[in-house]
């Protein structure tokens, strides 16, 4: 019977949460007086977390796995046996546009664009295709994208808590991305030049505002 009463007061002590879970190399301890610790895996998308008592508990250690991929738990949880499972969800399109409304965010937009507007007077010969042209002016401006994929970065929620990985993901992303982001502009500059606009004067706000660059990455 004692030791009855000694097994049930411990299961009952390691069910009490603990407000400082913290995620280190795969592991961490949800409970205040927890010996064993809970194992975190996933693949970025999905994430498990093993040894818990409910798919609650687990929640903290989820959520910091899918920090590092600038994600956030969804409300779809799922448990069995001592295992909860999760989703990372990424950006929603309305978050996106917040970080584009970021005051760092949009002056490296305007620095991008400006490069831009200046670049492509001089590499458009205007009759190479488009892409072409699109690329040659992408790789102009080559630093610029650098310096919007750090702004972008810093705007992410939990930033501090990204893996190098998904930083360098990113940064990737961007610079995988430049010629279709470009590709408005030069478009826009054909346009004006046929409309009469003299191909050896650089285009203005006006002409190629900053908004013809797309959100998102």
């Amino acid at each position: 019977m004692r030791n009855f009463l000694l097994f049930i007061l411990l299961a009952l002590s390691a069910c009490i949460t603990t407000d400082d879970a913290k995620l280190v190399g795969g592991e961490g301890q949800v409970y205040a007086t927890g010996m064993v610790n809970q194992r975190v895996s996933g693949d970025g998308v999905n994430v498990s977390v093993w040894n818990i008592w409910n798919a609650k508990d687990g929640l903290p250690l989820a959520q910091q796995y899918c920090q590092q991929f600038g994600k956030t738990v969804s409300n779809e949880t799922r448990f069995k046996g001592i295992t909860g499972y999760y989703t990372c969800e990424g950006l929603s399109d309305s978050q996106q546009d917040e970080i584009f409304k970021a005051s760092n965010v949009q002056v490296a937009v305007s620095d991008m664009v400006s490069c831009i507007r200046e670049s492509v007077v001089f590499l458009d010969d205007l009759s190479s295709d488009a892409e072409t042209i699109a690329k040659a002016v992408a790789q102009t401006c080559n630093q610029h994208w650098a310096e919007l994929a750090k702004a972008y970065i810093s705007n992410l929620p939990n930033n501090q808590a990204l893996s190098s990985n998904y930083k360098n993901s990113i940064t990737s992303a961007f610079n995988e991305g430049k010629v279709e982001k470009v590709l408005p502009y030069v478009l826009t500059w054909r346009g004006l030049v046929k409309k009469g606009w003299d191909s050896k004067k650089q285009p203005t706000q006006k002409e190629m505002p900053d908004t013809l660059f797309p959100k998102g990455i």
